[in-house]
């Protein structure tokens, strides 16, 4: 009987703990999207509040897309283009430093992504409210980790998200 008395305590420890780390792990969460835009803001020169982005997986990579949500926004079209084809370089070179300031160093695949971009080949393509980045590999590691990074990504801006 003692024996299941211990047992019942312990599991119970196990549960409260378990509870608690949850619990944590949401407030956690929801305190890191607001990081998550103000570090946006210090990277990205458009207003958050007034665009929105669209991570697209596809066969052969990926399309990241961010638009200005008044077609008449010709500042946010402009501080887009700007900022995605400075993004374009960079990823071209490798260099992902962008995503991990706002996202944290340690985000998910982007290791892969830096490590093999010489297997990734990245566009800028203008549309009429601000711009895409294109993605193509013909490496199945490489176009996982950059599926796995669009989904950091998603999570991470929340409502700056149109979701399909």
């Amino acid at each position: 009987m003692k024996t299941r008395v211990i047992t019942v305590g312990v599991v119970a420890c196990i549960m409260i703990a378990a509870a608690a780390v949850i619990m944590t792990a949401s407030v956690t969460a929801r305190d890191d999207r607001a990081e998550v835009a103000e570090d946006g803001g210090a990277v990205m020169p458009f207003d958050l509040e007034l665009t929105t982005h669209r991570f697209q997986k596809t066969m052969f990579g990926g399309v990241q897309t961010v638009v200005a949500d008044n077609a008449a926004d010709s500042r946010q079209v402009m501080l887009i283009r700007e900022h995605l084809m400075k993004e374009v370089d960079a990823f071209r070179q490798g260099d992902f430093r962008d995503p991990k300031t706002i996202h944290g160093a340690d985000m998910p695949d982007v290791a892969t992504l830096e490590s093999r971009s010489e297997l990734l080949r990245v566009d800028l393509l203008e549309t009429p409210r601000g711009a895409s980045i294109v993605f193509r590999t013909p490496d199945r590691g490489v176009r996982q980790a950059l599926h796995a990074w669009f989904d950091v990504q998603v999570q991470d801006h929340g409502a700056h998200v149109a979701h399909p």
